[in-house]
């Protein structure tokens, strides 16, 4: 596990980064020769689905133990307690920007749920809204939520498409939820994943999304990259006039580069 780890280390800092990411952008160009139409986060989504069908492991999708495989040995299954530990930290976000249990919530690349899970269980029944790119995430995620649960709070879930966008619309959410998504979406597909945002927005909706800020928008690893204020309010203000947006440390760090979040509303519900 040592091996794997520093392995890991050395392609995702300093110059094994840029290998990697070098590496992921030839893979990236192949993939779109047969996906002419899909973009990067379509590629991103698929090919880390790809990985956990094989039985591999990630820092936050899937049930397995990020790098607990050895050279011989299968990732390890997390157990019910490790699993419920994962994604307190948004969660507790969440309530902070005035979530109750009421309210119709939608978690916008919700991935394995490992925020999802709290979601589920602090909402009313049909409450939930999970989204993704691909299935393959929120299904796991699924079969770790103990039945009584599921089957009391009944969540939904369905895949990120422009059918999908339109009917999360008519339920006219509350909430908008996006944790840890944005870093993963490179700049020249930024006005697609905020027009996918504005267009799900009531208006009433509060959205909250979390990502990397920085002084200038940068790519700070193969598949993340960092964003500055100019570019993502730029970029809302082409989806919808009428928002009203705001960016806020996620902790007590004021200094960039940092986690911050992202508020959305629309103009009307302040008045």
């Amino acid at each position: 596990m040592k091996i794997k780890a520093r392995v890991f280390e050395f392609f995702n800092t300093g110059i094994g980064w840029r290998i990697t990411a070098l590496l992921v952008d030839m893979r990236f160009l192949g993939w779109k020769l047969i996906h002419p139409k899909a973009s990067f986060s379509d590629f991103y989504a698929e090919s880390i689905a790809s990985m956990l069908r094989r039985g591999g492991s990630h820092k936050t999708l899937g049930d397995k133990k990020f790098l607990s495989r050895s050279l011989s040995t299968p990732s390890m299954h997390m157990n019910p307690l490790e699993y419920q530990a994962r994604g307190t930290e948004y969660f507790d976000l969440a309530i902070k920007y005035g979530l109750k249990p009421y309210h119709t919530c939608v978690d916008y690349g919700c991935g394995s749920l490992r925020v999802g899970q709290h979601f589920i269980g602090y909402l009313q029944s049909e409450k939930y809204l999970g989204l993704d790119i691909v299935s393959d995430f929120y299904e796991i995620g699924k079969a770790l939520i103990p039945a009584p649960i599921f089957k009391e709070k009944k969540p939904r879930f369905s895949t990120i498409n422009p059918t999908t966008i339109k009917i999360v619309l008519l339920q006219q959410p509350d909430f908008v939820f996006s944790f840890a998504v944005l870093k993963h979406v490179p700049p020249r597909e930024l006005d697609a994943f905020f027009n996918r945002i504005v267009n799900m927005m009531s208006p009433h909706t509060q959205v909250v999304i979390t990502f990397n800020q920085a002084e200038q928008t940068i790519r700070a690893g193969a598949k993340i990259w960092d964003f500055c204020e100019k570019d993502i309010f730029s970029s809302i203000y082409k989806q919808c006039e009428g928002l009203d947006c705001s960016i806020v440390p996620f902790g007590t760090d004021k200094t960039l580069p940092r986690v911050a979040v992202l508020l959305i509303r629309k103009q009307s519900i302040q008045e």
